[in-house]
């Protein structure tokens, strides 16, 4: 599903997409796991971020200086990432990137972006858990799944 985000964001740029890099987070094995799983199906860069201090905000701009400008970002999900979401609009802007973030709450309004609200998934989470608590078992089949509107 990860590589997902990487075919969505591909085909929003158009017939002739700039080269995508993706936003790592050394370490994290959710970043990993998404960075893997879309460098199985695509040779793309990879720009890595390892903070060494608690401020991650340098380690940030400094991995997004690597990309080059005028091409594309997608910002792997990784809690970091969210959190210092304005730095890294404000540096990819400086360098003209276009930004994909998997949660559209994240995205810099104008950008392209494709990702599923956070609210709606977690109003449908509230409904899985709510079924499961309420009826002791855990949905099996396809009512184990729920589809999220990606926008």
């Amino acid at each position: 599903p990860f590589a997902t985000y990487y075919v969505h964001f591909r085909n929003s740029l158009g017939p002739n997409p700039p080269t995508i890099t993706l936003l790592n987070r050394t370490g994290s094995p959710v970043s990993n796991l998404c960075r893997d799983e879309i460098l199985r199906h695509v040779n793309v860069p990879v720009a890595e971020v390892n903070p060494t201090t608690a401020d991650p905000r340098t380690a940030i701009v400094n991995a997004i200086n690597t990309v080059p400008p005028n091409t594309a970002l997608l910002v792997l999900p990784v809690d970091v990432f969210f959190g210092f979401s304005d730095t890294i609009n404000t540096a990819a802007a400086s360098r003209n990137l276009t930004v994909f973030w998997p949660a559209e709450e994240f995205a810099k309004h104008g950008q392209p972006h494709f990702g599923s609200s956070q609210v709606e998934c977690g109003q449908i989470f509230g409904v899985q858990v709510d079924f499961i608590l309420t009826h002791n078992v855990v949905p099996t089949g396809a009512a184990q799944w729920k589809k999220v509107n990606p926008r």
